[in-house]
């Protein structure tokens, strides 16, 4: 979108499996600010019309002379034809509907391709804005210039890679990395994967262990008459701290909708034994997918 002194407003969407989130943004010289936004359930979604429907009225309500010119639609799943079907949830985003019916010019795009091209934008210099890991020497890293990888978790996992050229332009490529092989490399990795791929039916790739669901996956290993407390040793845990049959405040986890799991896994990981290992495997195996 090229510069102008006078502000344009976009309706910003963001929809991922499990929070969809709509913003007003005004784009002026250059510059993006949110000017409103609000956040709804993706799962009691049927589309998003209804979501856009309701904020479009709020604007108006508060007679907003800013309303959207321009619609741009970042979500989990791969473009195609105009239109995303979601990878976590069971609705489609249609270009094409969204335009006829409210009226305004929208565009596509998938959730890791957007989020590639924003994190050039960031200030490596502002830790508000970037927190950078050292180096083994103790070096911090400095962006420059190639190819680069973005990865980020969340209900599933999504992966893209942008490239920074010399001359400050960069393109943006989409992935579906999600959907790549798992870092197995000990005996409890492996015996995870494999008993996910069982469950699954076939080849689990890295989205069933390195995201939400990815957690609750192996916490109900750990639940399971499949795990062995041996295993867990590798990893800084006494075999003899894990009971035979899961505690109640883990059986109550279990019991728990599949997308409230996750938070209760990660809350009671200083109480509940498997609850801090299930963690513990998700950050092994989350840090060698991304140095694999």
């Amino acid at each position: 979108m090229a510069n102008t002194s006078k502000p344009r407003f976009i309706l910003a969407c963001d929809i991922g499996g499990t929070n969809t989130s709509l913003a007003l943004v005004e784009h002026i010289q250059g510059r993006f600010t949110i000017l409103r936004s609000r956040r709804f359930s993706t799962q009691a979604l049927p589309s998003l019309l209804g979501p856009i429907a309701s904020f479009i009225q709020e604007l108006k309500d508060s007679r907003a002379d800013n309303l959207p010119e321009v619609c741009c639609v970042s979500a989990a799943g791969p473009v195609s034809g105009g239109k995303i079907q979601l990878t976590n949830a069971s609705w489609a985003i249609d270009a094409a509907e969204i335009e006829t019916v409210f009226n305004i010019k929208t565009y596509l795009i998938n959730d890791f391709t957007a989020i590639s091209y924003a994190v050039v934008l960031l200030d490596q210099d502002d830790p508000g804005q970037i927190t950078p890991i050292p180096h083994t020497d103790g070096s911090a890293p400095r962006a420059g210039t190639g190819m680069a990888l973005v990865i980020g978790v969340g209900t599933g996992m999504g992966m893209g890679f942008v490239d920074k050229r010399a001359d400050g332009s960069y393109l943006a490529y989409p992935s579906e990395g999600g959907h790549s092989e798992l870092p197995c490399h000990d005996t409890l990795s492996y015996a995870l994967h494999a008993w996910v791929s069982a469950r699954q039916g076939y080849e689990a790739g890295a989205e069933l262990f390195l995201s939400g669901q990815g957690i609750s996956n192996t916490f109900s290993f750990l639940c399971s008459g499949d795990f062995r407390p041996e295993l867990a040793i590798p990893y800084g845990f006494d075999a003899s701290g894990f009971a035979m049959a899961p505690s109640p405040a883990e059986k109550a986890i279990l019991a728990l909708p599949e997308q409230d799991r996750p938070a209760a896994i990660a809350a009671g990981r200083t109480k509940e034994t498997r609850c801090a290992l299930a963690m513990e495997i998700f950050a092994d195996l989350y840090a060698r997918k991304v140095s694999s």
